[in-house]
């Protein structure tokens, strides 16, 4: 899966540098830092009066950490030398491994779990 590189970060400035005024919070950017110290718009998040567009924001921010993080744990957990449908895994670590399955495939635009 290839994107944006760069440390990616979520902030209220424009690609410009501006700075929205204290009052204005219809809108956020995630931008990601390149090594030139350039910096390109991964998203812009928009919301309406009850959203919460920050969180959201800062959740695409974490993005790679949070997928690298998935398939961290997968690793380990897949180690532990038990299969999938082995008695000796227990609940949490079958939901675990499903829901880090289903969230990989989805970043990276399948949607098969496997």
């Amino acid at each position: 899966m290839a994107a944006i590189k760069g440390d990616w970060y979520a902030s209220r400035s424009t690609h410009n540098g501006e700075s929205y005024p204290q009052d204005d919070d219809t809108v956020r950017f995630v931008y990601a830092t390149q090594a030139d110290g350039g910096k390109y718009i991964v998203a812009k998040v928009w919301s309406g009066d009850d959203g919460d567009y920050g969180g959201t924001a800062k959740l695409i921010a974490a993005a790679p950490e949070l997928l690298a993080a998935l398939r961290l744990g997968m690793e380990w957990s897949e180690d532990d030398g038990y299969p999938d449908d082995d008695d000796m895994l227990s609940v949490g670590e079958r939901l675990f491994r499903q829901a880090a399955r289903a969230a990989i495939a989805k970043a990276e635009g399948r949607t098969d779990e496997e």
